[in-house]
Parts: structure tokens; C-alpha cells; sequence
């Protein structure tokens, strides 16, 4: 029992030294922005970075889109390799780094889901200067809540009152901030070789205000955000079919939005292509959504990923429509057989992200 009791007591001691250590790197750091929203986050951390880069401002980025990684001062990109699961700890690893390196800022996608680690992600890990919070949108029903206004109660516990806070939302007006900056959606024209949404960019560009840079400035760093698979922009085949990659847009709304914005583009009926998730299964009920909403807009269902048998009968009972069981290497065929437009939709890990390499 007394080995017990001194074993915890270790445990204590060295986690608080581990914790003052990680405070004291924190205060190295000048500038620490926390990205947070449904959607976009890993986009407009890789912006922002790239940016700031461009500014002259030595920068360390981390962002867990397709994987966890860390975009270093000079925007070479290392793979964080995760042993022990996604953990918020792994922020003192990335923080430690970019301290060693010199930093005068750190931007940082937000990882955590539920309300108590939105809290602790903010006030221990990052403590941050800027806060951004992209949009509110209703995803992670298990975590976040059922409506826009619990997702945004949830969002909100990453906010601090010693920040400033960028939104595009009326959600969040009723917090205490440094500095509430409500952002107005504007268009950009751009040649990023990645996709970057309105909303996105407008954020950026006036989170970016504060540290001197303009439009322009923010339009050229674009040209060198770092890649993720998740971003890539559509893949055209030489017999004609296109494949629309985004496989990361998975909230209800969004995956609505983006169906709609590509049939008007293309001019034709989609094939859509879901990848499933065995701990994401909720958003089968957005795919039976967005089908019943939009059956003249699309031609058949492809579902890649988990559980694909169950998820087809499931669509082909409620929406009346064929759902194709397949996988990524007999899509990547019928990309090179076909003149279809298939666009991807749902989640990203595992076959979706298989599915975008064997294009590429």
C-alpha cells in the first residue's frame, strides 16, 4: 500500500513539473491562435500559417484533418505520430517544439469535441491570444449537441476572456472577450492549389488584419498552404468523369450545400460516394437526408468503407434508389471507364482517403 501511495505521489510531482514546464514554453510564445467550428478548421489553420510564414512571423502550425500533422517555421510538414491514441497531451510535445524553434506563434486546430476538453484544450494546452470560430453547424451529435445553438454552447467553452475572438456567427455575441470581430462572408478569387472556401478566407483575412497583413498578402500565401488530402481540389480523368474529393465535408448541411453547388456547376445528376465510419455512423441518416431532398439531382450511390452491406440496404429501403456496394480500388475503375461525376462525401479516414491516393 505505502509503494501504491509513493507511486502516486510521483505521478503528482512529475505532472506538475511536466504542466509548469509546458506553462513556461507557453509564455515564450507570443502569438497562439486556437482554430475552432465544424468544418474548415484544418484549411484555415494551414492559411493562416502559411501567411504569417509569408509575414516574416516564425510559425508552427498543428492540424488533425486527414492526419495529425505539424507544419514547421519553414513549411516542411511532420507526420505526429500518435502511440498512445489522439490524446490533448500531444500538445505538449507540438508546444515544446515549436519553443525550441524560436517561434512568435503557434496555430493550432482545435481537436477536442466535448464541452469539458473544448475547456481544457483552451486554458491549459494552448492558452490563446486569438481564438477563431469558423461556423456552427451540427455534427458530432454525441459530443456537441443535437442543434446549432448546443454546438455553439460547446464551441464556446474554448473561449477565454483574455482573447480575441473572430467569428461569422451572431452565436457567440453574448460571451466576455479582449475583442469580439464579427466577420462578413466576402468572395476571393484565388489559384490555391488547394480548396478554400469564402468563408474560410474572409476569416483569415481579418484574423490576419491584426498582425499587418492585407488581401493581397493573405490571395498570395494562399498559393502556398501546405497540402492535405483532404483539401485536394477535383481530379478529372482522361475519359471524362471527375472525382469531387471532398470527403471531408460531413456535416448535414455542408454535404447538402456542396451536392447542390456541383449539380448547378456540372450541368448533370452525381454519383455520390459515402464512406462509411463504424464510430460515425449517425451520419447515414444526413446521407438518407440529403437523398430524399435531392433525388433528381443524383444518378446511384456508391458506399465505400465499414459495415457497406448494411449501409446500402439501409438507403436502398428509404430513399428508393441503387446503392452500389463497392470499394476503393473498383471505384478507381470505374473513374477510368465512365464519364460520371462522383463526389465523396461522409468521412475522410480509411477508404475515402484511399480512395483520393489511388487518383492522384
Amino acid at each position: 500500500m505505502n509503494l501504491v501511495i509513493a507511486l502516486l505521489v510521483l505521478l503528482l510531482i512529475l505532472a506538475f513539473i511536466e504542466n509548469m514546464m509546458h506553462q513556461r514554453a507557453l509564455k515564450k510564445i507570443p502569438i497562439r491562435i486556437l482554430v475552432n467550428g465544424t468544418r474548415g478548421k484544418t484549411t484555415t489553420t494551414r492559411l493562416l500559417a502559411a501567411a504569417l510564414r509569408e509575414k516574416g512571423i516564425r510559425t508552427y502550425a498543428k492540424t488533425t484533418g486527414s492526419d495529425a500533422e505539424i507544419i514547421k517555421d519553414d513549411g516542411k510538414i511532420e507526420i505526429l505520430k500518435r502511440r498512445l491514441g489522439v490524446r490533448l497531451t500531444e500538445n505538449i510535445a507540438f508546444v515544446r517544439k515549436a519553443e525550441k524553434a524560436g517561434c512568435e506563434c503557434i496555430v493550432v486546430e482545435c481537436m477536442a469535441l466535448h464541452e469539458e476538453s473544448q475547456k481544457i484544450m483552451a486554458s491549459k494546452f494552448i492558452k490563446p491570444t486569438h481564438t477563431v470560430i469558423i461556423n456552427t453547424l451540427s455534427d458530432h451529435m454525441d459530443a456537441m449537441g443535437n442543434s446549432r445553438e448546443e454546438v455553439a454552447w460547446t464551441l464556446s467553452r474554448s473561449v477565454s476572456p483574455d482573447t480575441k475572438l473572430y467569428v461569422c456567427e451572431d452565436l457567440y455575441d453574448s460571451l466576455e472577450v479582449k475583442e469580439l470581430h464579427k466577420v462578413k462572408t466576402g468572395h476571393y478569387d484565388h489559384s490555391s492549389p488547394v480548396t478554400i472556401p469564402d468563408e474560410d478566407m474572409s476569416i483569415a483575412v481579418e484574423v490576419l488584419k491584426d498582425f499587418g497583413l492585407g488581401e493581397d498578402d493573405v490571395l498570395k500565401a494562399s498559393l502556398s498552404v501546405a497540402p492535405d488530402i483532404g483539401l485536394h481540389n477535383e481530379i478529372t480523368f482522361p475519359c471524362g468523369s471527375v472525382l469531387i474529393p471532398t470527403f471531408s465535408i460531413n456535416d448535414e448541411e455542408s454535404m447538402d450545400a456542396r451536392l447542390i453547388e456541383e449539380f448547378k456547376k456540372k450541368g448533370r445528376r452525381l454519383s455520390l460516394v459515402f464512406n462509411n465510419r463504424k464510430d460515425r455512423e449517425f451520419r447515414i441518416y444526413y446521407l438518407r437526408n440529403i437523398i430524399q431532398k435531392n433525388r433528381d439531382k443524383i444518378g446511384k450511390v456508391y458506399i465505400i468503407g465499414d459495415y457497406r452491406n448494411k449501409v446500402a440496404r439501409y438507403i436502398r429501403r428509404k430513399c428508393s434508389i441503387d446503392a452500389v456496394i463497392s470499394n476503393p480500388e473498383e471505384l478507381r475503375g470505374e473513374l477510368e471507364r465512365t464519364s460520371d461525376i462522383f463526389i465523396g462525401l461522409g468521412n475522410i479516414k480509411g477508404a475515402g482517403e484511399h480512395l483520393i491516393k489511388l487518383c492522384m
